[in-house]
Order: structure tokens, then C-alpha cells, then sequence
């Protein structure tokens, strides 16, 4: 991790009010915590940075599984460098198990995806997978290594480039914006999936406009 770059502490603490949670799994590659963030219930997933192993996908599939039972929004902060190579068939497996997961509880776990580092591989795939995905300027997202392709694309990886292919919804400076961004989405979100949306205070226009002073082109 680059010395300016900020770790889990600064960035939880952006996204969550007051910057204070309730750890689930505090250890390893993979961890989760619950709280609140702009006044919503939400669990976090957060990956590290270093290689995941079978225990840390597990505890993804276990915090979509308790949302599932209440509903509340899962927001996961992609940053790995991908899986532990003695992980052998034991990793597929369960690589396999959390895609399905995202999938099961798509449509009643709200599921928000902020990249903040290097997103690859199957990562890419479920962040693709989420409602909505927030990504950090400096952060990477590709399905196979753009920078090994035979068929270079020029920014293939980039925010920008993710964000011209419909995958990435917002974009923002760097790992910290991006965790207020996601912060400002939940906010927009229910309760849970029996409630219905937020609601705002409409300030009505001064006038009425006056559609004389407009012609079509």
C-alpha cells in the first residue's frame, strides 16, 4: 500500500456517521463490520489489499447472509490482489459460492460496490454484479490483466474507461471520496427491503415556467 494511501481506519471512518462501527470479523485480508452510515443501517465488507483465502470469501458469504435477514444494505470496498494460490480446489469452490450468493440476495440486499484499489478477475465480476458501483480514480478494474492483453486498449482498467462501460456508476478522486459517495447512496436507500424509499423535501420553483420562451430544436 502506497504511504499517501489511506487504510481501513481513515476510509470506514469516512463512510461511517461519526466514524463508529461495530466490528464482525476485525482479522485477515477479509473484514466486516455494522453501523450506520448517514443515518441507514448497513454492513461493510472490506478487503485489505493482500490475496484472499477460503475463511476470508467466507465471511462475505456469512455478512450477505445476514443482511438478508433484515434487508439492510451491504457495501464492499474492493482492493485485493486476488486469491492465495494454495487454495486450491477448496478457493473455487468458495470464490463460486459468494458469486452465487451476490446473485441469490440480488433484489433484497441493496449491494453497493466502492473499488479502491485493484479490482480483478471474479472480483471484477460481482463489483459488476452490485447495484451500483463507486470507483476511485486511482484504482484499477479489469477482468484479465489489460497490461499483459495482446490487444492493448488505452486505459483499459481506469476508472474513466470503467465508467464509459456502464460498470462504474461514480466516480471520485480517491479512496476516500468514494467512501462518502457510497455513503451519500445508502442514504437514498430504505431500511430495508419492506420499506419503501427515502423521502426528501421538495422546495416548489418561484414560478411556473413559461414553455412560450422555448422551441424545440
Amino acid at each position: 500500500m502506497a504511504a499517501n494511501k489511506p487504510g481501513k481506519a481513515e476510509i470506514l471512518a469516512a463512510f461511517f456517521d461519526d466514524g463508529t462501527f461495530s466490528p464482525l470479523y476485525a482479522d485477515g485480508a477479509v473484514s466486516a463490520a455494522y453501523g450506520s452510515a448517514n443515518g441507514q443501517s448497513v454492513y461493510v465488507v472490506y478487503e485489505n489489499g493482500e490475496p484472499v483465502g477460503v475463511q476470508d470469501i467466507q465471511k462475505n458469504i456469512r455478512v450477505l447472509e445476514m443482511a438478508a435477514q433484515t434487508g439492510a444494505p451491504v457495501v464492499t470496498f474492493y482492493d485485493s490482489i486476488g486469491a492465495k494460490l494454495d487454495g486450491g480446489l477448496d478457493l473455487l469452490n468458495a470464490t463460486a459460492a459468494l458469486t452465487a450468493q451476490i446473485a441469490r440476495v440480488s433484489g433484497v440486499v441493496p449491494q453497493i460496490a466502492v473499488i479502491t484499489g485493484t479490482c480483478a478477475g471474479t472480483n471484477a465480476i460481482n463489483a459488476a454484479s452490485a447495484d451500483v458501483c463507486v470507483m476511485a480514480e486511482d484504482a484499477e478494474l479489469f477482468l484479465n490483466a489489460p497490461f499483459t492483453a495482446k490487444d492493448f486498449v488505452s486505459g483499459a482498467g481506469s476508472a474513466a474507461f470503467a465508467a464509459k462501460a456502464g460498470v462504474a456508476a461514480v466516480t471520485a478522486a480517491d479512496a476516500l471520496a468514494a467512501a462518502k459517495q457510497a455513503a451519500s447512496i445508502v442514504a437514498l436507500l430504505p431500511a430495508n427491503n419492506l420499506a419503501g424509499p427515502a423521502l426528501f423535501d421538495f422546495a416548489a420553483p418561484n414560478k411556473a415556467l413559461n414553455a412560450a420562451q422555448y422551441t424545440p430544436a
